[in-house]
């Protein structure tokens, strides 16, 4: 939407509601709604880091958490310099946190599981393979 905005295909395209800075703010608009985003996977890895205790899952979530601040610093400047820069430029690179960032979730449920069925109290073996079995 931010690319169709900013470059219209001709003069006679682009939609008369549209005003000559109306891309920055369709840009704050995506950066708000990508902050939610980031923000819920931050406090996801957040308590998954305090509350799971596998090798596995604090690997997982120390990576996660890093990869999420890294993004989130990266949309708090797409916010702070909307006129400047906008979504069509750095909403890319957002396209590689979702696979990314869903993979390590789902690890982190099957980890979650292992670990409630496990029981909290048992102590974790030393030897035990990547994915804690």
């Amino acid at each position: 939407m931010v690319s169709y905005v900013r470059y219209p295909d001709s003069f006679w395209n682009a939609p008369d509601f549209y005003g000559q800075n109306e891309w920055g703010v369709k840009t704050e608009e995506a950066g708000w709604i990508s902050l939610l985003f980031f923000s819920f996977f931050g406090i996801t890895f957040t308590l998954g880091l305090i509350k799971i205790k596998r090798v596995t899952n604090k690997v997982l979530s120390i990576i996660g958490l890093s990869l999420t601040a890294l993004f989130l610093l990266w949309d708090l400047v797409m916010l702070s310099a909307s006129e400047n820069l906008s979504f069509d430029e750095v909403g890319i690179g957002f396209f590689f946190f979702v696979p990314v960032i869903t993979a390590f979730s789902i690890v982190g449920i099957v980890q979650s599981t292992r670990y409630k069925r496990q029981g909290a109290s048992t102590k974790q073996i030393r030897g035990s393979d990547l994915l804690d079995s």
